[in-house]
């Protein structure tokens, strides 16, 4: 403490006591500078005392005419909060004295613009606790508003102040916080215009370099697909609450019949590329309702490139049919953190070009990110793919090319997600997604509170898309779950996709990925703690049973007798046990009690679920299909060898011995069919029973020779019969189809492989004579993409 002069007495302490309210009106409430109250009080009240005399008092009675920081802070967020609760005017004191309020506004206009110019897109982050001090702070609603209701100033900044912020959870990837920020009105405005600009985002990413120019909220349409309630959108947060499903008639809906896709070799014979119409820079002939209208773009009209069209879309919302000035968030900060964000725009670009299934745009971006090393494995861009996969217009290309795309180290850390699923954990779901009824909860108990799942709005079998007029009026209704009445068997276009990928991926990526355990249908021992997880074989089996008890009208499980020979030809090891409680799994006990875990392999799993009560109600095409499932999974297991010798020393004598893994009847001499003979040592089961390869290669002649044309027709061809194989392994005789007893399979290697990597066409398995797949406006044709 200062000491006071001692050629100056000092007032005594009674004295400052009995004049502190009137230096408390003067200097506190009246706002008088120091020397006018020193002054004031000398004069008028014979006080005498100086500057620093004052100071020390002040300091002694907490005196403070500036508010510190951290108690704007908290005055500013109290504010905030009432604001959101919708209250009135608000008069504020601190430590018992009125804040003036013009004050905190000034100080929370500064602190918003630092963010705001600070502001940038980020990846999605998690929401973070943080706990505040005590401040004696008191915040009420005054008696008297202002005048005939009108808003206040600090009422109108502080509904600018929260579409800020909203704006920062937006560029952050919070959407779920964000929405929670809202009231209903506000979250539905918010919600719609989510959709919007996701739809915008999707529409252009996949007619990227045809048709019209640029997508505008006329060609979109919004207006005739105004929604009645929307709760959940996809792109957007999921809504928690079970939707009902709308009934039918009350939207237009999708063909029954599949369209597919065939894959040729630039060599083909019967393959041509057609040639573009001429390029026109006149869009005004083109339908956006009809792509047959569609022309291809002037090489101008691709600039700017897809991530700034996404970001000026964000500055001009003229995709939308909600104007900005009634958005509950701040779109002019949004659009500056975008312009911010180069590489994150990027990202996200990828990520749409990923959803709408263009390959040119997303071999274009890859190129970018690796141009610019930008890390993009935490988009897990493989669960992407398999999320939307589309076996009409591009099969496996997509996900071929970005295995192809992304090296081993990034391959492992992007190979299970960060539910815990692994990327053939994805395709798992894929079948079920589009083929059964199953809820999200069923694959994984942490998905309670989850109504779909990602993808719906995309058909694999390529029946609807996100665009497509059924889906449009169904979101419309307020239901963004595909209706079970739209969806048909496990199909023969639906099963070719998910075997490519399986085939892509164990071609491309290390075998030790091909083998990590399962996230899907995890259970925990509530006795023992431990944590009961599948292989992917037994995964496999769980995802056979749900489509049995739950799959659509007609489903007879050779898609998964083709999954699983398709999983057995990459090398997995149907000996391998997981530890299993049946009941768990079978949910027929709660999970407090105690549960009776064991290992088991894959056939033992399934046979325990032969012997479940709820099998007996399956039809007799699931039950033949179950059987013959069992049965060959069963018989990988009891004739599985160790290979003889690691796959991958494979000698010159290997090579000149080629002709001893060819099946069929065929003189080839020494051609060599299948350099990858480290396939050889991998499927021991096929090296021992030569019919369980032959049937493989039965299985891919099917898929590339047959599909479903209309009502008349059955789901499988002549050529394959369920049945036949119950029968063969009923009766211990060796597996056989009429692709195979009446000569129609070209040689084909041991392992099961035709004289082809990784994929066959339809002229490598069969003869194409008797496909019937050239039905031109439902098949889309591509070259097989080099590596």
């Amino acid at each position: 403490m200062n000491q006071l002069p001692n050629y100056l007495p000092s007032p005594s302490t009674d004295r400052w006591e009995e004049l502190k309210p009137i230096i408390e009106q003067l200097y506190l409430k009246e706002k008088k500078k120091l020397a006018d109250v020193v002054r004031i009080l000398k004069n008028a009240h014979g006080f005498d005392a100086v500057d620093h005399q004052y100071k020390h008092h002040f300091k002694k009675w907490q005196w403070k005419k500036n508010i510190p920081k951290s108690k704007k802070d908290k005055i500013a967020e109290q504010l905030e909060s009432r604001a959101r609760a919708g209250k009135a005017g608000t008069s504020i004191a601190l430590q018992g004295r009125t804040v003036e309020l013009h004050k905190i506004r000034r100080h929370m206009k500064m602190k918003a613009r630092a963010e705001s110019g600070a502001m940038v897109l980020k990846k999605p982050s998690g929401i973070e606790s943080v706990v505040a001090g005590h401040v004696d702070i008191s915040v009420a609603t005054p008696s008297a508003t202002s005048p005939q209701n009108a808003p206040s100033p600090t009422g109108l900044f502080l509904k600018e102040k929260a579409a800020i912020d909203r704006a920062h959870l937006f560029a952050q990837g919070q959407h779920d916080k964000l929405l929670m920020s809202m009231n209903g009105e506000e979250r539905r405005v918010m919600l719609e215009w989510l959709y919007q600009y996701w739809f915008f985002c999707f529409k252009t990413a996949k007619n990227w370099g045809k048709g019209p120019p640029a997508w505008t909220e006329k060609l979109l349409d919004f207006a005739r697909y105004h929604p009645h309630s929307r709760r959940s959108l996809p792109g957007t947060p999921q809504d928690p609450m079970p939707q009902s499903e709308a009934q039918p008639g009350d939207y237009p809906t999708p063909t029954s019949f599949c369209r597919w896709f065939i894959h040729v070799r630039p060599d083909w014979p019967d393959y041509q590329e057609i040639p573009d119409e001429e390029v026109s820079r006149d869009s005004t002939g083109q339908d956006p309702d009809d792509e047959s209208t569609w022309l291809p773009w002037p090489n101008d009209w691709q600039e700017p490139p897809l991530p700034i069209r996404l970001r000026d879309a964000l500055e001009h919302n003229d995709f939308s049919s909600i104007s900005s000035t009634i958005l509950p968030v701040a779109i002019p900060q949004i659009a500056k953190a975008a312009q911010r964000s180069p590489d994150e725009l990027l990202l996200e670009s990828l990520g749409f070009s990923i959803m709408a299934r263009n390959l040119a745009q997303v071999e274009s971006i890859i190129q970018q990110l690796r141009r610019k090393n930008i890390d993009f494995t935490w988009l897990y861009p493989l669960h992407m793919t398999t999320s939307y996969l589309d076996g009409y217009k591009t099969c496996c290309d997509i996900f071929g090319t970005l295995l192809s795309w992304v090296g081993s180290q990034k391959l492992s850390e992007m190979f299970v997600n960060e539910l815990g699923h692994t990327v053939l954990d994805n395709l798992m779901i894929s079948i079920l997604k589009s083929h059964s009824s199953v809820m999200p909860v069923v694959v994984d108990d942490t998905l309670k509170d989850t109504a779909r799942f990602a993808g719906e709005e995309i058909d694999i079998c390529g029946r609807w898309d996100a665009d497509s007029p059924c889906v449009r009026h169904l979101l419309t209704k307020g239901n963004p779950s595909t209706p079970f009445s739209w969806k048909h068997k496990f199909c023969h276009t639906s099963i070719q996709t998910i075997c490519h990928c399986i085939i892509q991926m164990h071609h491309k990526t290390p075998s030790r990925l091909m083998r990590t355990a399962s996230g899907l249908y995890g259970r925990r021992c509530f006795d023992c703690g431990m944590k009961l997880q599948l292989q992917p074989l037994h995964s496999l089996v769980m995802t056979a049973y749900h489509l049995a008890s739950s799959g659509c009208q007609d489903e007879d499980l050779f898609g998964m007798l083709a999954c699983l020979l398709c999983f057995i030809s990459c090398g997995l090891d149907p000996r391998k046990t997981a530890s299993v409680s049946f009941a768990l799994f079978m949910q027929t006990i709660p999970s407090e009690i105690a549960c009776a875990h064991e290992e088991l392999t894959p056939a033992e799993l399934a046979e325990k679920i032969s012997t479940y009560s709820v099998s007996n109600s399956w039809s007799a095409q699931v039950q033949s299909g179950w059987a013959v499932f069992c049965g060959v999974l069963r018989l990988c297991e009891d004739i599985h060898v160790e290979p003889e010798r690691d796959g991958d020393d494979v000698t010159m004598e290997d090579y000149q011995d080629s002709s001893r893994h060819i099946i069929g009847n065929h003189d080839l001499g020494n051609e060599l069919l299948h350099l990858h003979l480290r396939s050889h040592n991998l499927v021991p089961c096929f090296r021992t029973r030569k019919d369980l390869a032959t049937l493989w290669a039965s299985v891919q002649a099917e898929l590339l020779t047959y599909r479903r044309l209309d009502d008349s027709m059955d789901w499988i061809s002549q050529y394959f019969s369920m049945d036949e194989l119950r029968h063969q392994l009923d009766q211990g005789e060796p597996l056989s189809v009429k692709y195979a007893e009446q000569d129609l399979l070209q040689p084909h290697c041991i392992c099961g492989s035709f004289n082809c990597y990784p994929l066959a066409t339809l002229s490598d398995a069969t003869e194409p004579d008797i496909a019937n797949l050239d039905i031109w406006e439902r098949a889309t044709y591509g070259v097989i993409l080099d590596d």
